[in-house]
């Protein structure tokens, strides 16, 4: 969306990819003489500690998570790790993130975390609202079934066998079990034509996630015209409810409003269609919001 005239891409990180990456960018930050946008945790950390090179040049910031956060630094390392983090925050000239608990918890005297929203993965699609035929097609997809609420899910379903609903679950490496109305993929990679062809034939996606830093399957989703459901402790949850998507309190009321849908079909229809309108202008608000870091 910015059209960077210089990018450095780091996708292993420091633990899988050793130092070399590390000293790649840290010397790519080092000759840089045009203002730099540093995403996620390890590039924020070289962004705030790497001298900069001649004229002032802004550098600006965007995460959704640290280890510590929102967690209580309890552990000695913890402590240690979230000083250094807020150290670097202070050091940037912005930092901003989609999560309502990341700038809640981080935000202070000295450095406000300000909110940004991540531009849609498939900025080119553009849903239609699609009208309900037949059962109500749910679609999960996480390869952390315990993290992710998954297994909670799956008994869930179990329990109540909800009639005219179907379920897609999507993982790595699929339960050991046989569920009616429930169908299991394990043959899915991200960005394929299967990948996106689920989100198109799907009404409704749920991620009831105990932890979720943001949630980014809830970004697809929205951007193919699902509504979404999620706790409200999850950091994609603004971007939920600004798409007409659905919040719980918890991950076992998130399952239980899933169910209760099943008799609301004019409500799904109704915010199916809240959910096309929001994506016409949710990338214009996106870009808008990263110049603003930059200009302020």
């Amino acid at each position: 969306m910015l059209k960077p005239k210089e990018q450095l891409l780091m996708p292993d990180g420091i633990i899988r990819g050793g130092f070399k990456p590390l000293l790649e960018a840290a010397q790519f930050l080092r000759k840089q003489q045009r203002d730099t946008l540093c995403l996620f945790n390890t590039p924020t950390l070289l962004g705030a500690f790497i001298p900069r090179n001649g004229k002032r040049t802004k550098r600006v910031a965007i995460l959704d998570w640290t280890a510590n956060c929102p967690r209580v630094a309890d552990k000695p390392h913890r402590r240690l790790y979230d000083t250094v983090y807020r150290i670097a925050f202070s050091r940037m000239d912005a930092v901003a993130s989609p999560s309502k608990e990341f700038r809640d918890f981080y935000t202070s005297k000295r450095t406000t975390i300000r909110p940004i929203l991540y531009p849609l993965p498939y900025p080119e699609y553009r849903p239609e609202p699609r009208a309900l035929e037949g059962g109500i097609k749910v679609l999960f997809i996480g390869a952390d079934l315990e993290r992710k609420g998954g297994y909670l899910l799956l008994d869930g379903w179990e329990t109540n066998q909800p009639e005219g609903m179907s379920l897609t679950f999507v993982t790595p490496k699929s339960p050991d079990r046989c569920i009616e109305g429930v169908s299991f993929r394990n043959d899915i990679e991200a960005g394929t034509p299967e990948h996106r062809q689920l989100f198109e034939t799907h009404d409704l996606l749920i991620l009831p996630s105990y932890s979720e830093p943001f949630g980014y399957v809830l970004l697809e989703a929205i951007n193919f015209g699902l509504v979404p459901l999620t706790p409200q402790t999850t950091g994609a949850a603004d971007i939920v409810k600004d798409a007409g998507g659905l919040l719980s309190a918890t991950p076992e009321s998130c399952i239980e409003d899933l169910f209760t849908l099943v008799s609301r079909r004019p409500e799904i229809e109704t915010r199916k269609r809240q959910v096309c309108h929001y994506n016409a202008e949710h990338n214009e608000t996106c870009l808008r919001q990263l110049r603003q870091l930059f200009d302020s």
